[in-house]
């Protein structure tokens, strides 16, 4: 048995190659190989692989306390968890595209759960070890999260070796023809794509999405709006008209800073 050394990176691959020169059927005897024969196997050594999970929504209340509703403005928290094979994964990439109606907003934390993850530098890994590039050409839907090389030095299988990646998305009020309208029941989702660096070519290894989309919510009004001329059945000059205005909170979650404007008749 061979062992790998503990430089090998992710998705590498090597091979041997086996010669038999010489056999006989009696010791001595004539050499039944004129040609050698010669016989080769090849590993790939083990490649990471991402998972990810919408982790919750930052507002909760009536109507609006699932883990996947959000109403706009309503920030949305994603994890992105990546688990390292044992040796180096050059190159560590992570690419995020959201939904339209989602904007990026900050990467809140990552968290190694094994202090055998190293940097590139020989330190424990960490949240200043990633790069984070968002697009503003598509208003902050996708971001991209460099992580570089990461070294596994753990040589102990029992348990696997995780980075997570926790980030903030904002849920936009889009209304217009540019962009899908975000209405109540407007489901959003994204797609994480994990790639490394083998043989200095940039490889896709999975693209993932969460498995509970964001379900957008909204408050449900109504607005009723009545004149009362008393007795008079045809007021004229000088008659008070009283004007009655009911607004009704008719579902979804409950509405803020809401504002009123009535226009009034000339006369």
């Amino acid at each position: 048995d061979l062992t790998a050394d503990d430089t090998v990176e992710a998705l590498d691959s090597t091979s041997s190659e086996a010669t038999l020169h010489n056999y006989a059927g009696t010791e001595g005897g004539d050499d039944f190989t004129p040609i050698d024969l010669t016989d080769s196997a090849s590993v790939t050594f083990l490649g990471p692989s991402i998972a990810k999970v919408l982790a919750g929504t930052s507002v909760s209340g009536t109507n609006n306390n699932a883990a996947n509703e959000a109403v706009i403005g309503e920030l949305a928290f994603y994890e992105v968890t990546v688990t390292f094979p044992e040796g180096i994964t050059p190159g560590a990439k992570i690419v995020d595209t959201l939904d339209e109606g989602l904007a990026f907003v900050e990467l809140l934390s990552v968290t190694a759960n094994s202090t055998d993850l190293d940097n590139s530098s020989g330190n424990d890994f960490s949240i200043s070890d990633v790069t984070v590039s968002a697009s503003t050409a598509d208003q902050g839907r996708t971001v991209t999260f460099t992580l570089d090389n990461v070294d596994n030095r753990n040589r102990e299988t029992t348990q696997p070796d995780t980075i997570t990646l926790r980030y903030s998305a904002v849920v936009r009020n889009v209304n217009d023809s540019a962009d899908p309208d975000n209405q109540t029941g407007t489901t959003l989702n994204n797609s994480a794509e994990l790639s490394i660096d083998v043989d200095g070519t940039e490889t896709s290894i999975d693209t993932v999405s969460a498995a509970l989309a964001v379900q957008v919510v909204e408050p449900d009004f109504e607005i009723a709006l009545t004149a009362d001329t008393g007795t008079i059945t045809n007021p004229d000059s000088g008659d008070t008209v009283t004007y009655e205005i009911t607004v009704m909170h008719a579902g979804g979650p409950s509405g803020h800073d809401a504002s009123l404007n009535v226009a009034l008749p000339d006369a």
